[in-house]
């Protein structure tokens, strides 16, 4: 059975940032490289007489040679196999006769692992605030460049991101506006992005997260034991091993506590995600807050030497097709001790309008835009007291809006 040189190098190095963990590998055959010399001393510690890509083949009947300290390290560069031997003197048995091509077969049942790139982390990271969560890993960082990949949750959506900035292992980052990204986990593709640059983000690439096909990828670099991703920018593609130590951990975090984060975000830390109901009063908003609220003004009682209750003033604002108003109701005894009342109007793309008095208090109201497709927006009623700023969410209920909870500060 043939194998690519990168193929098997990524099977065999399980952890590349670590250098001095052990793991277990089959025994292997190197062919198509120099015959390798038993007691290799330090100064030869990278030779590069292995520069060039060798066929690896499995060696299934080889004999045992468990009783020998056989130690082979194994990196791959971009341009080929190179062969990296342990520090000091190492004693390396070769198994078997010579094979075809100078073949030489080796048991790398134990070796210690080696770094395959300049990478900075050990495992993967997770960045925890009121307005991000991140798990994180970073095959590449060096003086040179730098290749991060992040599953991140925001108050207003999921997304991968790619830090990448500068020269990768020959691979440049300047002025790309697009990242190919396939990641295979313990072998077997698990998933591929396409990020794009944004403006305003330099060197960072985004893929907005789409579940049920991001789902698969998540759930193996969670499971998986192994990983590696081929990385494809202006015609150049460049394959690094990645770590999947504390993937679990940081990625199972991110997606546990998105939806809290989501859920109880406010204006502050989303200030594109809410709409802020204010503005000036206008005839259009004052006109069809008249006409929805027509029945409520005719019930009502006027005082004594004032004008009939009215619409007094209204402001509007649209909201993906959504019209919202703020109306001021007044003056009569029948509304509340001030003589005025406040509506809210929703009207949904295509329907009639529906009426809302929120609360006897007038609170701040934020249209929120995240919702469910074909939901009703839920809202945020803000409010200050003692210098602090409370908000409650609320959310339609079929018939009427309800109020939710109260965000904590």
């Amino acid at each position: 059975m043939f194998r690519s040189a990168a193929f098997l190098i990524v099977l065999l190095c399980t952890d590349p940032a670590l250098a001095q963990q052990v793991r277990s590998a089959p025994r292997a055959e190197v062919c198509g490289a120099p015959q390798i010399s038993l007691g290799m001393r330090e100064d030869l510690a990278v030779s590069d007489t292995f520069s060039q890509v060798p066929e690896w083949r499995f060696c299934n009947d080889c004999r045992d040679t468990s009783e020998h300290d056989d130690v082979l390290q194994v990196a791959a560069a971009a341009s080929g196999a190179t062969i990296l031997f342990d520090t000091g003197d190492i004693r390396l048995s070769s198994i078997g006769e010579a094979a075809p091509q100078d073949c030489q077969s080796f048991d790398l049942g134990s070796r210690q692992v080696v770094a395959v790139d300049a990478s900075a982390s050990t495992e993967w990271t997770l960045e925890e605030s009121r307005s991000r969560l991140a798990a994180q890993y970073c095959a590449w960082e060096d003086a040179d460049g730098t290749l991060c990949l992040s599953f991140v949750c925001q108050p207003d959506e999921q997304r991968w991101e790619l830090l990448a900035r500068g020269v990768v292992d020959g691979l440049s980052f300047d002025n790309l506006l697009e990242v190919e990204l396939d990641l295979r986990v313990d072998g077997e593709l698990a998933g591929y992005l396409t990020l794009s640059a944004r403006a305003g983000l330099p060197d960072t690439y985004l893929a907005v997260y789409v579940p049920r096909l991001d789902d698969t990828l998540l759930r193996d670099l969670r499971r998986g034991e192994r990983g590696s991703a081929t990385v494809r920018a202006d015609k150049q593609e460049r394959r690094l091993g990645i770590t999947l130590d504390g993937s679990s951990r940081a990625l199972g975090a991110v997606l546990a506590n998105c939806p809290d984060l989501q859920r109880l975000a406010t204006p502050e830390i989303a200030p594109d995600r809410f709409v802020l109901l204010n503005g000036t009063s206008n005839e259009g908003a004052v006109a069809a807050a008249r006409s929805a609220l027509d029945e409520r003004l005719d019930a009502l009682f006027g005082l004594e030497g004032a004008p009939e209750p009215d619409v007094q003033r209204a402001v509007d604002v649209r909201v993906d097709r959504w019209w919202f108003i703020d109306a001021l109701v007044g003056p009569s005894p029948e509304l509340s001790d001030s003589n005025f009342a406040r509506y809210l109007l929703v009207q949904p793309p295509g329907r009639d309008w529906v009426v809302f008095d929120p609360v006897e208090r007038p609170p701040r109201i934020y249209i929120d835009r995240k919702r469910p497709i074909g939901a009703w927006p839920n809202l945020l009623l803000a409010q200050n007291r003692r210098d602090r700023t409370y908000y409650e969410r609320w959310y339609w209920d079929g018939a009427n809006y309800l109020y939710r909870e109260t965000i904590p500060q």
